[in-house]
């Protein structure tokens, strides 16, 4: 099974790709501007990480490849007609009865350099307290 690191690394360079354009939001509670980024086509995203020496061929076998990988990653990005760009938080909506809401930390919360689009009230994922 491929490393959680190498999908982590994988995921890590898309999203500094994307954030590499900027495409500025006024935030949802008015209070700052968030880039929500470019976006690339997946064979773009490939040509990128090749040049980074990112090896597909373990990626392929045995997760499907890059379009399923960062399917997998929906709360991070959308996947649509082949193009990738970073998802808006709040835009994604559970394709199951009961989601499971506020039940892990926001990604973009924690990792974008932003934060997260939204305040802690309106996302669907937790926001930690600083200590």
């Amino acid at each position: 099974k491929i490393g959680s690191d190498i999908i982590n690394l994988i995921v890590k360079h898309v999203v500094d790709f994307c954030l590499e354009k900027t495409t500025l939001l006024t935030k949802s509670d008015g209070s700052s501007t968030w880039n929500s980024g470019g976006e690339f086509t997946l064979q773009e995203l490939v040509n990128k990480l090749q040049l980074l020496k990112v090896d597909f061929s373990r990626l392929k076998a045995e997760c499907g490849g890059l379009q399923t990988l960062l399917r997998n990653h929906h709360a991070i990005f959308r996947v649509e007609k082949g193009k990738v760009k970073l998802r808006i938080p709040g835009t994604y909506v559970a394709k199951v009865k009961n989601p499971k809401i506020k039940s892990r930390n926001c990604w973009f919360f924690e990792n974008h350099p932003d934060g997260c689009y939204l305040d802690e009230e309106t996302c669907t994922w937790i926001h930690p307290k600083s200590s």
